[in-house]
C-alpha cells in the first residue's frame, strides 16, 4: 500500500507539478528562527490565478505562519479587507513586525481606503500562534465610538514597532466628515500583549511621522 501511495503521488507530481510553494515575505522570519510568516498565494502566482474568486470566501488568500524548518502550518490570517482592491501583489500592502523573543507577530496590511493590523501570540501548550484581538475603542483611546455616519469611510490601523520593554506601538487614525467632537481620532497606543489578550499601557497624540 505504501509502495502504491508512492507512485501514486509522484505521478501527480508530474502529471501536475509539484504543489506551489508560499510566497516569502520581508522580514517574515522570526528571529529566533524558528517560525516564518509567509503569503499562502500572490496576484502573480498560478495559485492565485486558479483561483475562482467569489467575493464572499473568508479563507483565500490567507497569511500562514510556519514552523521551521518542517513548514508545518502554526496559525493563519484570511486575508483582511479586500484583496483585490488594486492590482499590486499582495506581499507590497503587508509588513511582518516579530517581538525580539520570536513569540509575537503584527502583520500589518493595508489596501486603497484601509489599513489593518492583527497580531498573533504563541501558545505555549498548543504550539499554535492564535490571534490576539485589540480592545474595544474606548478602552483603547478614551474616547466613545465616535458615530460612523459622521466618519469618512476610510479607517487606518497599523502596528508601528516593538519597544524595548517589549510592549507594542499601535497607530489608529480615522477620517472625520461632519464629526466635530472631543475626539482627535488620531491615536498613539502602548500595548502590553500576551496570549490571553492586550493592556494598554500609555496613550498619546499620534505623531506625524508614524
Amino acid at each position: 500500500m505504501r509502495i502504491l501511495l508512492t507512485v501514486l503521488l509522484a505521478f501527480a507530481t508530474t502529471v501536475f507539478g509539484a504543489p506551489p510553494e508560499p510566497v516569502a515575505l520581508e522580514n517574515g522570519t522570526a528571529p529566533t528562527k524558528r517560525y516564518e510568516v509567509v503569503l499562502e498565494a500572490d496576484k502573480d502566482t498560478p495559485k492565485f490565478q486558479r483561483y475562482e474568486f467569489k467575493g464572499d470566501d473568508s479563507q483565500f488568500p490567507a497569511i500562514l505562519i510556519r514552523q521551521l524548518p518542517n513548514g508545518g502550518i502554526v496559525g493563519r490570517l484570511s486575508w483582511p479587507g479586500d484583496a483585490h482592491s488594486d492590482d499590486q501583489p499582495l506581499r507590497s500592502h503587508t509588513t511582518v513586525l516579530w517581538h525580539p523573543r520570536g513569540d509575537v507577530v503584527a502583520i500589518n496590511t493595508n489596501e486603497r481606503n484601509y489599513a489593518y493590523s492583527s497580531i498573533f501570540a504563541l501558545q505555549s501548550d498548543t504550539g499554535k500562534f492564535v490571534e490576539v484581538r485589540f480592545p474595544d475603542y474606548k478602552t483603547l483611546t478614551g474616547f466613545p465610538t465616535p458615530n460612523s455616519d459622521q466618519l469618512r469611510p476610510r479607517g487606518f490601523g497599523r502596528a508601528v514597532r516593538w519597544t524595548k520593554e517589549g510592549h507594542l506601538i499601535y497607530t489608529l487614525r480615522l477620517l472625520p466628515e461632519t464629526y466635530t467632537g472631543a475626539d482627535p481620532l488620531s491615536h498613539r497606543i502602548t500595548l502590553r500583549v500576551t496570549p490571553k489578550g492586550m493592556e494598554v499601557i500609555r496613550r498619546e497624540a499620534s505623531r506625524e511621522d508614524e
